[in-house]
């Protein structure tokens, strides 16, 4: 029974996915989005004089057969003396028998000002986006929309602005500014498209103790055709290794977050969402993790956050 309801469901759950693609088609999310700013925005690679190479893990909707997995990997560096940084993100996301695979170069530039440091950064590359329908148990074998498989290339840019010093941060960007058809046919994908996303962050660091600092932040999102879109963070941290953490993001989920500076070096992180959605009745929740590497190349502090 249990291998039915899936399929049932993972058939409403993709006729939903058809009926929407006309209006918004989602961009991957992750949950621990502030341990690495360069999955939102282009002008935070380089931003500090360090090398860091992030790789993150994302499994949403646990038990649900065909649900979003994401996997995303970035190294970006600055250069001391430089007022330049460059990075380069390699996206993966898969969505029942959807594939999106992703290739970013990204490039920003830093002014330093007498309180804070501003970046302006662009990048730009490509999306490869992949459906194989034969993968799906259909009831008509035969209908010429849901058989074969579709692939198109999908070319784009975005930019951003990102301030920032040891106790604030601020950012503004738009990763993905073009909203060109994700398949050109004349099927139920002829205006499948990669909806622009806006995004605003910001944050600021107290120190409460020696070996306590509280850092809140919130992000604002907001996609074409859909509402307003709020995540309200609040982490700990603890002799600067341990920190712990929690999220509220509006009408979807509840997030709790753990990271260890295991060494001057590596860090790891994992996320779990418990959703608010009436999924709960179906899923687990979502589960994240990250493993960061990062080393100095300047002489400037390096901060964990900003």
């Amino acid at each position: 029974m249990n291998k039915y309801f899936y399929s049932f469901f993972a058939c409403i759950a993709l006729s939903i996915i058809l009926i929407q693609s006309s209006t918004a088609q989602q961009r991957a999310f992750l949950s621990q989005y502030m341990f690495n700013g360069a999955v939102l925005n282009p002008a935070y690679a380089g931003a500090q004089t360090q090398f860091v190479a992030t790789g993150i893990h994302r499994s949403q909707w646990i038990n649900i057969e065909g649900a979003p997995s994401t996997n995303i990997a970035s190294i970006h560096s600055g250069f001391n003396e430089k007022r330049f940084g460059l990075g380069l993100m390699v996206i993966n996301e898969e969505i029942g028998v959807h594939t999106d695979n992703g290739l970013f170069a990204q490039y920003s530039y830093h002014i330093p000002f007498p309180f804070a440091k501003l970046s302006l950064g662009i990048q730009g590359g490509f999306n490869n986006i992949r459906s194989d329908f034969d993968r799906l148990n259909i009831l008509n074998p035969n209908d010429p929309s849901l058989s074969g498989s579709i692939s198109e290339w999908t070319p784009n840019f975005g930019t951003g602005a990102y301030l920032h010093n040891k106790h604030f941060f601020a950012g503004i960007s738009i990763p993905f500014l073009l909203t060109e058809n994700v398949f050109d046919t004349q099927d139920v994908f002829t205006d499948a498209r990669m909806r622009r996303s806006y995004f605003l962050t910001g944050g600021m660091m107290f120190d409460l103790h020696p070996s306590v600092k509280l850092v809140p932040s919130a992000l604002i999102r907001h996609q074409y055709g859909q509402a307003m879109g709020f995540d309200l963070n609040t982490n700990v941290v603890l002799d600067d290794r341990v920190t712990l953490g929690a999220s509220y993001r509006t009408g979807r989920s509840l997030v709790a977050l753990f990271m260890l500076q295991a060494n001057d070096n590596f860090s790891f992180g994992y996320a779990y969402d418990h959703p608010f959605t009436d999924l709960v009745e179906f899923t687990g929740g979502s589960h994240e993790i990250m493993i960061s590497y990062r080393i100095n190349t300047g002489f400037d502090k390096c901060y964990t956050y900003f």
